[in-house]
């Protein structure tokens, strides 16, 4: 089985709102209001994305949060795993049919979120709001 919290749908959340003006610095409150996350939880997710390397942040007035690289090269598996940690996968005993089925679900979607960017979910994103709905 897949192991993921809510964090992991903050984190990419927090990005995305990020993402939509990389260059630009965002405060937590304008994170927060931009991708509904609640600002105390946002500070320890945006904490662990800037270790990551995914963020960079910059002090002081005027400071807040921009991505360190390129929307296109930020794949979400980097991301959760900033936020999750690298055991995504439980370790259960898999030897009936329903395990095997689940286990392999969780290894299909752990190669969805690796090929996946940040840059993907901007393309997502803007389709959704011309009226697309295919992903």
């Amino acid at each position: 089985m897949l192991k993921l919290s809510k964090k992991s749908e903050y984190a990419l959340r927090a990005l995305l709102t990020i993402a939509r003006n990389p260059a630009q610095l965002h405060t937590i409150p304008q994170i927060s209001q931009n991708s509904d996350v609640p600002p105390k939880f946002l500070e320890q997710i945006l904490l662990s994305l800037r270790h990551a390397g995914i963020l960079e942040s910059r002090r002081g007035a005027g400071g807040g949060y921009m991505l360190s690289r390129n929307p296109a090269s930020i794949r979400l598996l980097e991301a959760i795993e900033a936020v999750e940690g690298k055991n995504l996968l439980l370790t259960e005993k898999m030897d009936d049919a329903v395990g095997k089925y689940f286990h392999e679900l969780a290894q299909d979607l752990l190669k969805k979120f690796n090929s996946t960017t940040l840059e993907d979910l901007l393309i997502l994103e803007s389709n959704l709001a011309a009226g697309n709905y295919e992903i």
